[in-house]
C-alpha cells in the first residue's frame, strides 16, 4: 500500500502547496491559488476552489464540488465529484459526477457519467469529451449557452495526431534537402559508396549528411506509425462510442461522434446517440434507449 499524507484541515497558506510521493487525503478544502500534486490518489473531503491545480498519478475524489475557470484537475485515473462548474478536467479513467457538469471542459479516455441528482442535473454548456461513452440525465438546457458533447474522439488524441504529422513532415523535408545536397534519389548505401569513391576528400561530409538523413527518415517513419495507431484508435472508438441521455437532450446541443457532427433541432427524451449503422445515412443518429439495448 502507498503512504498517505493526511492534511487535517484545508490546503491554504498554513500548509502551502502539497506535493507528495504517495496518496494524499485532505480533510478540508483546497483553497484558491494552491496546488496538490501526488503520484497516487487524491481524496478531498470538502471542495476545490477557483484557481486550484490538482495532479494525480491515480484517482481524484472530491466529496463536494470542483469549481472555477482557473481550476485544472489532471488525473491518470478517474475523477469523482459532486458537481463540476467552469473547471477543466483531464482524466485517464471514468469521470463520475453526482449532480451536474456546468460550463466546464471535461475530457477522458474512457467514460463520463452524470447521474444528475436534482431536476436540472446533467451536462449544461461547456465541452465534454469522452473516448468511449457519455451517460447523463440531461444534456443542454433551455436558453443556455451552447453545449458540446463529443464521443469517440479526444482533443488530446487529435493534438497528438497533428503534432506527429508536423514532425513527420518536417523530418521528411530535412531528409529530402540532405539527399538533394548529396544528389541522390534514395538513401542507398551503394549510391553513397560510389559518391565517396568519386569524392574521397569529401568522405566525412558525405557520411555526416547520410547519418543525418537516415536519422530524419527514422523520425519520419516513427511519427507516421504513431499517426496510424492514433487514427485506428479514433476510428475504432467512434464505431462503438455512444451517448445515452436518460431524461432530455435539449435542442441546439452540438453532438460530435468521431468525425461526424450534428446540432439537435428538437428536444429528445430518453435516447441513445451513436453513428448510423450502414445504409445511406452517414453521420450521427439516435434511437430510444429502450431500443438501444437490442442493438
Amino acid at each position: 500500500a502507498r503512504d498517505v499524507a493526511q492534511i487535517a484541515g484545508n490546503v491554504d497558506y498554513e500548509t502551502g502547496n502539497v506535493s507528495y510521493n504517495g496518496n494524499v487525503e485532505v480533510k478540508g478544502t483546497v483553497v484558491g491559488g494552491f496546488s496538490v500534486k501526488s503520484t497516487g490518489d487524491v481524496v478531498i473531503l470538502e471542495s476545490v476552489e477557483n484557481g486550484v491545480e490538482i495532479e494525480a498519478g491515480g484517482d481524484v475524489t472530491v466529496k463536494q464540488g470542483i469549481v472555477g475557470e482557473k481550476t485544472k484537475v489532471v488525473a491518470k485515473g478517474g475523477v469523482q465529484a459532486k458537481f463540476v462548474q467552469d473547471a477543466t478536467i483531464v482524466a485517464g479513467g471514468d469521470v463520475v459526477v453526482d449532480s451536474y457538469i456546468r460550463t466546464a471542459n471535461v475530457q477522458t479516455e474512457t467514460a463520463v457519467n452524470v447521474t444528475g441528482g436534482g431536476a436540472s442535473g446533467g451536462i449544461i454548456g461547456g465541452e465534454t469529451w469522452a473516448l468511449n461513452s457519455i451517460v447523463s440525465k440531461n444534456v443542454g438546457a433551455e436558453g443556455t449557452a451552447q453545449t458540446l458533447v463529443c464521443v469517440g474522439v479526444l482533443p488530446t488524441l487529435f493534438e497528438e495526431y497533428k503534432k506527429n504529422k508536423e514532425e513527420a513532415d518536417k523530418a521528411s523535408q530535412t531528409k529530402l534537402a540532405l539527399m538533394k545536397s548529396l544528389s541522390i534519389q534514395k538513401l542507398d548505401l551503394e549510391l553513397v559508396s560510389k559518391l565517396v569513391e568519386k569524392n574521397p576528400h569529401k568522405k566525412d561530409a558525405i557520411l555526416d549528411y547520410l547519418k543525418k538523413a537516415t536519422e530524419a527518415e527514422q523520425i519520419e517513419t516513427a511519427c507516421r506509425d504513431e499517426m496510424a495507431v492514433l487514427a485506428r484508435k479514433m476510428e475504432e472508438s467512434a464505431k462503438t462510442a455512444h451517448m445515452d441521455v436518460t431524461s432530455t437532450a435539449f435542442h441546439k446541443i452540438r453532438i460530435r461522434i468521431g468525425d461526424s457532427e450534428t446540432v439537435l433541432n428538437e428536444n429528445l427524451d430518453g435516447h441513445r446517440f451513436r453513428l448510423n449503422r450502414g445504409g445511406d445515412e452517414e453521420g450521427v443518429g439516435w434511437v430510444p434507449l429502450a431500443e438501444a439495448d437490442k442493438e
